[in-house]
């Protein structure tokens, strides 16, 4: 049987009820479901309390963390990456034929702010064309306040373009492989497609603790898949494209899931209506 192994960040980010609050007995307990040890869980609740994602109140298995605001923030910006990607599959949301370049000159002693700028890029999906030079089909003007402080982006610059030629980029797909190329992203769903392939959804009398391992694991599996995944417009891709084929079915389990346990802590997070399908794109998704 194919298990995805969940990360300790995973279990504690997908235990919040709708309050903004978990147990602390309920996420280390979930966590030993999915094989992650208490030591692991209390680790990762530090780093999240560190980077100010959440605050613990009390301690040991009577305590509970809760989200603050950058931690409800840093969640709904998942949420709306998942939106944003459904919205893509299903051609709600058309590309505008335009590729945004980022590029910023920054001083050697300022190298700190060159490194933000850098990782805030790349974590939105964009990708160097040249040295200094980053591009993207995406308009990032929205999300780039949520990577990187404001002293930081006043020394960014951002051109468009309805064209980029060069070297083995003598079409839009051309250049969207060139600078993304489909088999890593492809790759990055493997683990969740042999996971959809082997493993089936919990009996209805399975306990609380199966349900949201299972669930957990179909998270962490996507969440795998988005995070090295720059979802570029459908007109770049292949068809049919083979993560949008997995990303459809993972939305079947996920919706079987939530029809059998619709209680779940997790489900609050993603599923209000329970069909992402249903959702139409919101203005602040990078499109």
């Amino acid at each position: 049987m194919s298990v995805l192994n969940v990360a300790p960040r995973t279990v504690v980010e997908s235990c919040f009820e709708a309050s903004g609050t978990a147990e602390l007995s309920f996420v280390y307990d979930v966590g030993l479901a999915v094989g992650v040890a208490e030591q692991a869980v209390r680790l990762a609740i530090r780093r999240l309390a560190d980077a100010g994602l959440l605050v613990q109140e009390g301690r040991g298995r009577r305590g509970r963390v809760r989200l603050l605001p950058a931690g409800v923030e840093r969640l709904a910006a998942d949420t709306r990456a998942i939106a944003f990607a459904y919205a893509q599959d299903r051609g709600t949301v058309a590309w505008d034929r335009i590729w945004r370049l980022h590029t910023f000159s920054v001083p050697e002693q300022e190298r700190a702010t060159r490194d933000v700028l850098r990782r805030a890029l790349v974590t939105l999906g964009a990708s160097p064309l040249t040295p200094g030079v980053y591009v993207t089909a995406h308009d990032l003007s929205l999300d780039l306040p949520r990577e990187a402080p404001v002293a930081a982006l006043q020394q960014l610059y951002t051109m468009t373009a309805t064209e980029i030629l060069g070297p083995g980029c003598e079409t839009p797909r051309a250049v969207a492989e060139k600078l993304w190329p489909a088999a890593e992203t492809i790759a990055a769903y493997e683990p969740l497609a042999r996971f959809l392939d082997e493993t089936r959804l919990p009996a209805p009398d399975a306990g609380r603790a199966e349900q949201m391992a299972y669930a957990l694991r179909l998270a962490e599996g996507l969440g795998q898949g988005l995070n090295a995944d720059p979802l570029l417009p459908k007109e770049l891709r292949e068809e049919p494209w083979p993560p949008a084929v997995v990303r459809a079915r993972f939305l079947t389990a996920w919706n079987a899931l939530e029809r059998a346990a619709p209680d779940l802590p997790l489900l609050h997070a993603w599923s209000s209506s329970g069909d992402l399908r249903d959702r139409e794109p919101r203005a602040e998704l990078r499109s």
